[in-house]
């Protein structure tokens, strides 16, 4: 392969590059040379051009990718805040667990809503468990105390019926102590 090499020339009062390419056959053979000839102030002008052009390129690239991070982390922050206000709305209202939270998205907050609604389901049917224990636990305690105070009335009873019978003991030795 032909390389191509650029050399320096000095006329007219400018300075001007210039580079000489053979003109090759099928059969790689010379047929004739082209020169390139240019001036370096155009060249200079034209890198000048492409530079500012890169530039404006380059920060309008920039903007338009600090304008998607903005977006994107809008949205993220919004979607996470749309959960924290459910779930405050869930802690400081009336404890209602029946809430559940509503994300309508594709991504990581989705499945932050589904754990959450299915450990708050677990936990409501924890509660009613022990719901339903404490009323059965509240009717065994009622029969619990109506036999503590059937006990009581029979231990009343039964100290009365001792008092009795110590008092007549009493009486009875006395009657044969006389």
């Amino acid at each position: 392969p032909y390389q191509a090499s650029f050399n320096e020339i000095r006329f007219d009062g400018e300075t001007h590059l210039y580079s000489v390419s053979a003109l090759l056959n099928q059969s790689d053979q010379v047929e004739g040379h082209v020169l390139i000839l240019q001036s370096m102030d155009h060249l200079l002008s034209e890198y000048d051009q492409l530079s500012r052009f890169l530039i404006l390129i380059g920060a309008i690239a920039l903007i338009l990718s600090g304008v998607i991070m903005w977006l994107l982390a809008r949205q993220t922050t919004q979607g996470i805040t749309r959960v924290v206000q459910m779930l405050k709305n869930i802690a400081e209202g009336d404890g209602n667990l029946t809430s559940r939270l509503q994300v309508n998205t594709q991504d990581e907050l989705r499945e932050l809503a589904y754990w959450f609604n299915s450990f708050v389901g677990k936990l409501t049917d924890l509660i009613l468990q022990v719901k339903e224990k404490s009323e059965i636990l509240k009717g065994e305690s009622g029969a619990f105390g109506d036999l503590s105070n059937e006990m009581l009335a029979s231990s009343n009873i039964t100290s009365s019926n001792a008092f009795a019978v110590a008092g007549a003991a009493e009486e009875l030795n006395a009657n044969v102590k006389s």
